[in-house]
């Protein structure tokens, strides 16, 4: 059973690629864009800022690491990258957890980041990221009722 859908597959593919429409694409085809991450209003958006060094996302990563139990998922744990296919691959081979529940999560985070930055650009609403964080382990308890054992096997029960 396949629990995460096609166009969250072709987003974790495209944004792996660096083809995901964040502001430093945009900005190089000339086309109107944000000149900051609307997620951190710090620094130009790419898709290696959004996933991995994103303050928004950062926070997103410390409460996901402290609701499951795996400190390495924390950030400041993480080994240094310098664009997303990298940080991918060196998030997703944490040693400490099993390999496939950390694609699903990693999937399901980064789905769910991707879904808070389109929200504050095309909706202008925000939510916090203890609030994301609500809605992520929502998410997990799902895909994990739906089968995904993986997943199931690290998250703790609502």
């Amino acid at each position: 059973m396949r629990l995460c859908n096609s166009s969250q597959r072709k987003f974790i593919w495209l944004i792996t690629q660096n083809r995901v429409w964040t502001s430093d694409r945009l900005a190089r085809r000339g086309w109107p864009h944000s000149p900051s991450c609307p997620l951190c209003r710090r620094v130009v958006e790419s898709a290696h800022h959004l996933l991995s060094e994103c303050r928004y996302t950062r926070r997103i990563w410390q409460l996901a690491a402290e609701w499951i139990g795996y400190p390495e998922l924390n950030p400041n744990r993480w080994i240094p990258s310098d664009n997303t296919l990298s940080w991918w691959l060196n998030i997703s081979t944490i040693a400490a957890m099993p390999k496939k529940a950390v694609w699903s999560l990693t999937m399901l985070i980064s789905w769910e980041v991707w879904k808070e930055r389109n929200n504050r650009v095309f909706n202008r609403k925000e939510t916090p990221p203890t609030r994301l964080m609500e809605k992520i382990k929502a998410e997990a308890d799902f895909w994990a009722t739906a089968g995904a054992k993986n997943l199931a096997s690290v998250i703790p029960q609502l």
